[in-house]
């Protein structure tokens, strides 16, 4: 089976993205979308992206550098490390 990450450390922007004046850095910035690290799925690890709050929807891209054809797209959402679910969706 084909499964390269095409979106693996490319270029990234995200609408209403949640950003903190007083850090030198961007801590949840779209490239963490693409950044490869999935393993801690909460805010205060890094490994997320977010959005600014009472924001009700965003917009994600990233460029791929090249036309290709993509079977599927994956999108893992922060869940603060609890298994996916209904109490997870609906909190």
């Amino acid at each position: 089976m084909f499964s390269d990450n095409l979106a693996l450390e490319k270029s990234t922007w995200q609408s209403n993205a949640y950003l903190i004046k007083q850090r030198p850095y961007n801590t949840w910035g779209a490239e963490k979308a693409v950044d490869g690290r999935y393993t801690e799925l909460n805010a205060a690890s890094g490994q997320c992206t977010i959005s600014r709050k009472n924001q009700y929807t965003a917009e994600w891209g990233v460029d791929l550098e090249g036309v290709f054809s993509i079977h599927h797209i994956f999108i893992q959402y922060r869940t603060e490390n609890e298994h996916w679910g209904m109490s997870v969706f609906f909190k």
